[in-house]
């Protein structure tokens, strides 16, 4: 799809896709797809799609229009930053990351059963953590379930 924008042309076909989001409007459903034109320019086709009344058809029907919308670079790397974003291809760099906590780690060294160690490890496979990571977690649930 082919768009000309204050006299520039931006082109669906020819743009790498870099990121989508989907997203509620007042009333109506987005969804947007990030570009980057060959030449380096920055655009998103947001798809709006909304029930209109037809009133030949005396019917509500969905009518879905394309808007596009040209970014700063700076307003690219933002959008892609913010929401729910599929990111393909980033070609900004990564944000920080978080720095380390004021206190360094601690250690708790706890004996339990076999069989215990088993559930825990179990657990945590199920969780995709690692077992420090899971039983970190429950430690923390039981003290805010103190509080």
């Amino acid at each position: 799809m082919k768009r000309i924008v204050n006299g520039v042309t931006y082109n669906t076909e020819t743009s790498t896709a870099l990121a989508e989001s989907r997203w509620e409007g007042d009333d109506d459903e987005r969804f947007g797809t990030l570009y980057q034109t060959r030449g380096g320019a920055y655009f998103v086709d947001v798809e709006v799609t909304a029930q209109v009344w037809n009133q030949r058809a005396a019917a509500m029907e969905q009518k879905v229009t394309h808007v596009f919308e040209p970014l700063s670079p700076e307003q690219a790397h933002q959008w892609m930053l913010e929401g729910e974003v599929e990111v393909f291809h980033n070609p900004f760099e990564d944000p920080p990351e978080a720095s380390a906590e004021a206190e360094p780690a601690a250690t708790i060294y706890i004996r339990v059963p076999a069989s215990l160690k088993q559930r825990v490890d179990e657990a945590a496979r199920g969780a995709k953590l690692s077992g420090n990571a899971w039983a970190m977690r429950c430690i923390e649930r039981c003290l805010e379930a103190q509080s």
